[in-house]
């Protein structure tokens, strides 16, 4: 059962057990800026793909694409037969009119990189809502994972500027909203972005005296906050969905004029503005199809291991893993510990110090008060005696008695070293692993999974004997060049042994360095 501690004022989740694939990833995204791996590869930094809310030439806001991507997936959910939802859909509808703009591509374009064998385009999408709001001074957005990617494109329903109130107000019932919950939603994602001309030329014109692309912001903040409600309120705005000389278009007026202006000066207080955007975004990324079912709330983890590699080093099996933890310290070391395969420790010193220790605070991580540290270790590893799992101890060096993290008791196993991956040798298109040749595999081969036009697709290719490195340390080595389609890919291995089956489960190409030592 799942226990809690507080840091920082913080809820953490404490009673965790490695690995659980799911939930590393997502909360590596949100408090990391990356999922599980190697991490100084810049392509799979999450945050760092939103580095700051208005980042266009025009001023337009990576912020406001990301949370409008995620609204218009989610907008034809039907809460009458449960269809739509976040499901991903919306890469299957990208040509319908209701999701023009530029924006889209450009949401894409950076979310793309993140989707993977467990990680759904949609909890990916849902994620970068929170990561979003944090980076631009709004709300703090409580995530869940399990959504599922749909395959087919669903009906069309995203509301347009141009439909009337009842339009509009009968499109946000069937996704689950109120009327009021329309026109808090509406201002929550237009605290962000505005409107481009290339996009609503009937809306925008271009910049004057050009034909150039112009942009109109919804208000004169790049921060997620109240300010569109108050010049809304105060007659400053220039929101044109509020202020275009065609009534046909003002949309946003229409919306939050159609109680009165009751919800949006309760809006006015930036507390209630705040808090409202907080349960209205988590209820839209949670708007799900019926049947899927979404894991509790993803708190930071307080001690995390992730980036496990056995491979091959030039006279050693060579261990590479990281711990991290939520908060730094200076006086903090730490050591790694492991077992042989009998169990003990036959060669007599197994174990090993961090090498380094590096700081990977996200702004949502820093925006809750942690300060999330990393330390990385590389072991070498006796290839005869192997290993069978592995632990730490850690020495805060205040006086408190030294304490040892080892999986809630059952240590991080190493399941199997009989086919390894071998990033050291290994680039993003071609692929070397290691099988340990005291018996000859009768097959070894990976399944590798790519990211298609809206979901992770499989297909299974076989490796062939190398004939570039010869064998060592009781391992012979096979290898692949492949050519395949996607954004990044990952893979598992496998290899087949007097008739068992060996795997080493998602290894992702990132691990790869094209820098062989040998």
């Amino acid at each position: 059962m799942k226990t809690a501690l507080v840091l920082a004022g913080i809820a953490v989740a404490n009673a965790y057990q490695w690995p659980s694939p799911l939930i590393d990833q997502v909360e590596g995204l949100l408090y990391e800026g990356r999922g599980e791996g190697d991490p100084n590869n810049s392509l799979i930094d999450f945050a760092g793909k939103l580095a700051q809310c208005q980042s266009g030439s025009l001023g337009e806001s990576g912020a406001a694409e990301w949370i409008r991507f995620a609204y218009h997936d989610m907008a034809t959910h039907n809460i009458e037969d449960g269809t739509g939802g976040l499901d991903n859909s919306l890469l299957l509808e990208l040509d319908r009119a209701e999701n023009v703009g530029v924006g889209m591509k450009h949401a894409l374009a950076d979310l793309s990189h993140f989707p993977n064998k467990y990680l759904s385009f949609s909890d990916v999408t849902a994620v970068g809502v929170a990561i979003a709001s944090a980076q631009c001074q709004g709300p703090i957005v409580p995530i869940r994972a399990g959504r599922r990617d749909a395959i087919v494109a669903g009906p069309p329903g995203v509301p347009e500027p141009q439909q009337t109130l009842a339009e509009h107000t009968e499109s946000f019932r069937l996704q689950g909203f109120t009327p009021e919950e329309m026109i808090a939603l509406t201002a929550c994602g237009h605290s962000v972005g505005g409107v481009r001309s290339n996009d609503f030329p009937a809306m925008v014109p271009p910049a004057p005296g050009t034909t150039a692309d112009n942009f109109i912001l919804f208000d004169t903040t790049t921060a997620l906050d109240n300010t569109v409600v108050l010049q809304y309120l105060n007659s400053t705005t220039k929101n044109a969905l509020v202020v275009d000389k065609n009534v046909t278009l003002i949309s946003d007026f229409r919306i939050f004029n159609s109680d009165g202006n009751v919800t949006m000066n309760q809006l006015a207080d930036p507390e209630t503005f705040d808090q409202t955007c907080s349960r209205l975004f988590a209820q839209m990324i949670n708007t799900v199809p019926a049947g899927v079912t979404l894991t509790d709330v993803i708190e930071p983890i307080l001690t995390k291991v992730d980036g496990v590699q056995l491979s091959i080093g030039y006279d050693t099996l060579l261990l590479s893993a990281s711990l991290r933890f939520l908060n730094s310290s200076d006086q903090r070391t730490v050591k790694i510990l492991w077992n042989d395969k009998a169990g003990g420790c036959a060669s007599g010193s197994c174990f090993n110090w961090s090498q380094n220790q590096r700081d990977v605070t996200t702004t949502l991580a820093s925006r809750l008060g942690l300060s999330v540290n990393k330390y990385d270790f590389v072991a070498p590893i006796n290839a005869t005696t192997s290993i069978s799992k592995f632990w730490f101890e850690i020495n805060e060096n205040d006086g408190s008695p030294v304490t040892v993290l080892d999986n809630e008791g059952s240590g991080y196993v190493i399941t199997q070293d009989r086919v390894l991956y071998v990033p050291h040798s290994s680039t993003a298109t071609s692929t070397v692993v290691a099988v340990r040749n005291d018996v000859a595999p009768s097959r070894v081969f990976m399944d590798v999974y790519t990211r298609g036009r809206s979901a992770i697709v499989n297909q299974t290719v076989d490796l062939a004997p190398s004939t570039d490195i010869e064998s060592r340390v009781g391992y012979a080595f096979y290898s692949l060049t492949q050519s395949f389609t996607g954004v990044e890919f990952t893979f598992d291995l496998h290899s087949i042994v007097n008739g068992t089956t060996y795997t080493e489960d998602m290894r992702d190409t990132y691990f790869a360095t094209n820098s062989p030592d040998f």
